[in-house]
């Protein structure tokens, strides 16, 4: 039943448009790179969390800890997302916020 439906479905689509939209883009990447086989750099992302990321993030925290994770990505040219992983899995940091309190005083 579900072949039954897959089939209906691709019915609209006139086979020499999909043959010619295929030969469009086939000859598209030949032009531009002499071949037809995927085009180069594409995939997963280097990794961004190396050891001297990590000493750099480290020295920023040792010079001014009250920098914010979003201000201190943009200084160093780092993700947010990488940011937070170096301080939590390499340095062992948390995101906390420091609370200013009153002390209590005998008449409270």
């Amino acid at each position: 039943m579900s072949s039954d439906f897959n089939v209906k479905s691709l019915d609209h689509f006139s086979k020499d448009w999909v043959l010619s939209f295929i030969s469009y883009h086939l000859l598209k990447s030949f032009a531009e790179l002499g071949s037809v086989a995927n085009r180069p750099g594409r995939g997963a992302y280097g990794n961004i969390r190396t050891e001297d990321n990590v000493e750099i993030v480290r020295q920023s925290v040792v010079d001014d800890p009250s920098v914010s994770t979003r201000r201190r990505s943009s200084q160093l040219g780092i993700s947010r997302m990488t940011l937070r992983r170096i301080l939590k899995l390499d340095l062992k940091m948390y995101p906390h916020k420091i609370q200013i309190v009153k002390t209590l005083l005998p008449q409270d």
